[in-house]
């Protein structure tokens, strides 16, 4: 059940939109009215029929607790571009790269030339073998030491120790993936590992394709760094994932 995968700096690169993403058309319906930028986002996603998407989304430090809201309008028959564009019109603060054919990264202006940022931590090789894909969305300290040692600082004369991390509620497993990078930031990491879902090899119980979100601020309203995993599938998902004469439901 694990798909291979093997990214370069290329994605980390602004690469435009060579996949055709912007083009495709949103047939489903949607109605109109206001909700929060990712909200809006996972909607447009949603409602796609011929394709899907996957987000990785970054959330500036002033938006983590209350998000920007935005209008969303019934992008039936216009593309994922126009609706794209109508959304990041109304955020300007924000701006999004399309690294593959079904993952986009999102990102707060100039958070990718910022230093402190968390995301641009360099990590000089990342390698996984079939882990779940969702683990690692979710908890990437555990699977990346450099992360872990940012988040977690070892105390001034003391020896830093591996944390305890603790499952609470309904952990999204996803489905297995192998990923080899070398010289990526912690952002890249995550949108390969995205990049790694689009196309599992497994029943399609547990194997949908995931993205992720990042906030300096959990739901909660905990004043610490907060990875989660997010799904913007569109009701026939599993027709375009697995296609095929017999589809798993």
């Amino acid at each position: 059940m694990a798909v291979a995968l093997a990214l370069s700096m290329a994605l980390a690169q602004r690469i435009g939109d060579k996949f055709g993403v912007e083009a495709k058309v949103i047939e489903g319906p949607m109605a109109s009215r206001t909700m929060t930028f990712t909200d809006a986002l996972k909607a447009g996603a949603m409602a796609l029929r011929s394709h899907f998407l996957n987000f990785g989304i970054e959330l500036a430090d002033r938006d983590s607790v209350a998000e920007p809201v935005v209008f969303s309008a019934p992008p039936q028959g216009g593309t994922v571009g126009e609706y794209i564009e109508n959304i990041f019109d109304q955020v300007p603060t924000y701006e999004y790269e399309i690294v593959s054919q079904h993952t986009v990264s999102v990102f707060p202006r100039g958070a990718k030339d910022d230093p402190h940022n968390i995301l641009n931590l360099r990590v000089p090789r990342f390698d996984v073998q079939d882990q779940h894909a969702g683990w690692i969305l979710g908890f990437p300290s555990m699977f990346i030491p450099e992360l872990d040692a940012r988040l977690f600082p070892p105390t001034p004369g003391k020896q830093h120790k591996q944390h305890i991390t603790m499952f609470i509620g309904p952990v999204p497993q996803g489905p297995k993936v192998t990923v080899h990078l070398r010289d990526v930031s912690i952002r890249e990491i995550l949108n390969a590992v995205s990049v790694a879902t689009e196309r599992p090899k497994g029943d399609g119980r547990d194997d949908a394709p995931y993205g992720w979100i990042y906030r300096s601020t959990t739901p909660a309203g905990e004043k610490k760094p907060y990875f989660g995993v997010i799904a913007t599938l569109p009701p026939n998902w599993r027709d375009l994932v697995f296609p095929g004469p017999a589809t798993p439901r």
